[in-house]
């Protein structure tokens, strides 16, 4: 069907449709003018733009998500780390603290030693007069035993002159018994 061109404006045709019934109808046709096509393009993309941020805006909240969950860790990753290393400070202010109580013992253990020293090195002469009389009482102890032994000489050779007195005194009883007889004899005799 052909249409009619019109002069203002430039994109509109006017296009006739007959009809016997009702007579007919006359269309205006409007057509794209630039500036539409323009906006459209414009429009279209806009939409392609908007479709985009609308998932850069999703994978961002995702991102975000995951970002707060990391932080989240690591937040309670570093109040523990801060926890554990707390309790590490501590235990070394106690190991400080014990190794300054026994740098103080270690102290007064050498302050001690020391006056030990100058104590044994007064008494050193009582420690000479002790050694030597180690060295004596060594000596009698040696001198004890001997003296032990020749007590026991004595001793037995004692015992065994107690065991010839009594044999020579029975010797004797029995001579002067036997003295007795004869002088009786004799006298009677």
């Amino acid at each position: 069907r052909e249409t009619f061109r019109l002069f203002a404006p430039q994109e509109c045709e006017l296009r006739v449709r007959p009809c016997w019934k009702c007579g007919g109808r006359l269309e205006v046709i409007h057509r794209e003018s630039a500036r539409i096509v323009n906006f459209k393009h414009s429009i279209q993309s806009l939409e392609e733009k908007e479709k985009d941020l609308r998932l850069e805006l999703v994978d961002t909240k995702v991102k975000a998500q995951e970002d707060r969950e990391c932080l989240v860790e690591a937040t309670q990753r570093i109040n523990d780390e801060r926890d554990v290393l707390l309790e590490q400070i501590m235990s070394l202010k106690h190991q400080v603290a014990d190794r300054n109580a026994l740098d103080g013992e270690v102290k007064q253990l050498n302050l001690n030693k020391k006056r030990l020293e100058n104590t044994l090195e007064r008494q050193q002469p009582i420690i000479v007069d002790h050694k030597r009389l180690v060295v004596e009482i060594e000596k009698v102890k040696d001198d004890r035993k001997q003296w032990k032994g020749k007590y026991q000489e004595q001793v037995e050779q004692n015992t065994q002159f107690e065991k010839e007195k009594e044999a020579l005194a029975q010797q004797v009883s029995r001579l002067q018994g036997e003295n007795k007889e004869l002088r009786e004899n004799f006298l009677e005799a």
